[in-house]
């Protein structure tokens, strides 16, 4: 099998469900320790480029946000008419379970 990309993160993940997406969202894992002892707990959006031939292997978070606290669990629902990218679910260390839209953690980088 053949790396196409690789995402440094001590994280849980989920994919993006459309077909013809290659986004992933990476949060910080509870439990873990990454290799320099980070104590910062994100959500982040990754663009893997699947498709694009020509993208170097080197990828940075296309979004990215502070959390509460770190992950335990992440999953991204379907897309439907009132959120165009899916919903963002996790299930967070401190016991809740917080929601973003995909699209508006897009949206507030650009």
């Amino acid at each position: 099998m053949v790396r196409l990309q690789e995402v440094p993160r001590t994280a849980t993940f989920a994919w993006c469900p459309a077909t013809a997406s290659s986004l992933l969202a990476t949060g910080t894992r509870a439990g873990a320790v990454d290799a320099d002892f980070s104590n910062e707990t994100q959500l982040e959006l990754w663009d893997l480029g699947l498709d694009d031939n020509r993208k170097s292997r080197s990828i940075q978070p296309v979004a990215s946000i502070d959390t509460d606290s770190r992950f335990h669990d992440i999953a991204w629902a379907e897309p439907d008419d009132d959120h165009p990218q899916g919903l963002l679910a996790g299930a967070l260390e401190n016991g809740s379970l917080d929601v973003w839209s995909a699209e508006k953690l897009l949206n507030s980088q650009e």
